[in-house]
């Protein structure tokens, strides 16, 4: 699961059995493991909600999740301990992930000017504007059948 940077996030969790009191801690970026500064809550049976505030989520990398039912490591039924965090769920944290070089944001917006903005042809040049109308997000150069030679991207 992606969990934004400093966002408080409920996650909640299910265990097979439990046969006492159940405790977690969390580790940060492969960081020693400790007490969040969320709670964990019972909601009924062998289920489980752990309140993160914004600061077990402050450190990007991975949040490994370990519980102990008196003193024993036990596992999520899902076997999901571990989740990602980034800057953002569509921003930097997700940098790569579709166009090398481009993060999801910045592809937003070129796909936002050529599906949303204004668009010019003038002298074999397309010039696509963004939505508000302030900024070329994509220069064309192109021929008389329409065919790109050149793009620019901002």
């Amino acid at each position: 699961m992606l969990l934004k940077q400093s966002a408080a996030r409920t996650r909640v969790f299910a265990f097979s059995s439990l046969s006492g009191t159940l405790a977690v801690t969390i580790s940060k970026a492969g960081g020693a493991f400790a007490s969040p500064a969320g709670t964990l809550t019972q909601i009924t049976g062998t289920w489980y909600q752990l309140a993160l505030t914004a600061a077990d989520t402050d450190t990007l990398g991975d949040l490994a999740f370990k519980f102990t039912d008196n003193g024993s490591a036990v596992f999520p039924a899902t076997g999901d301990s571990v989740d990602q965090v980034v800057t953002g769920i569509l921003g930097e944290g997700m940098s790569g992930a579709l166009e090398t070089g481009y993060s999801s944001a910045d592809l937003l917006k070129l796909m936002s000017a050529a599906l949303l903005g204004r668009c010019t042809v003038a002298n074999n040049v397309a010039t696509f504007r963004d939505i508000n109308n302030t900024t070329n997000r994509i220069v064309a150069t192109v021929d008389d059948d329409g065919q790109r030679s050149s793009v620019t991207l901002t």
